[in-house]
């Protein structure tokens, strides 16, 4: 699946997880935050999949958000299944707990595949 890339000038035909790593990566240099932290929980988390659900531990999309969450994001006006919300309740989570609530996938962020897959998504 391909989709326009709205944020650049030029149009680009990206692919998905292509997609979705530029989307994450402009979300948060534009508040002046370093988007690598973020972009490696989501290549750990979801493999940059907005659509990621684990039956498991019921958390889903992008950055893997809690179902336990999702009645605090509703009444903050947020919906699980937008990719801007996900990103603006990620902040939120980080803003409280730093990268505690993504800490299951930790020793996937420093992998040295994370940062390839990331680098490789990211050269345009």
């Amino acid at each position: 699946m391909t989709l326009l890339f709205p944020i650049f000038a030029s149009a680009l035909i990206v692919s998905e997880k292509q997609y979705y790593a530029l989307y994450i990566k402009s979300f948060f240099e534009y508040r002046g935050l370093d988007p690598l932290p973020f972009l490696k929980i989501a290549r750990c988390e979801s493999g940059f999949n907005l659509k990621a659900y684990n039956n498991d531990t019921h958390d889903s999309g992008l950055m893997q958000i809690n179902k336990l969450h999702w009645p605090i994001m509703k009444k903050m006006g947020l919906d699980i299944k937008d990719p801007e919300d996900q990103l603006i309740y990620s902040l939120y989570l980080y803003n409280l707990n730093r990268y505690t609530p993504w800490s299951a996938s930790k020793k996937c962020w420093d992998s040295p595949s994370t940062l390839k897959v990331i680098n490789a998504l990211l050269d345009t």
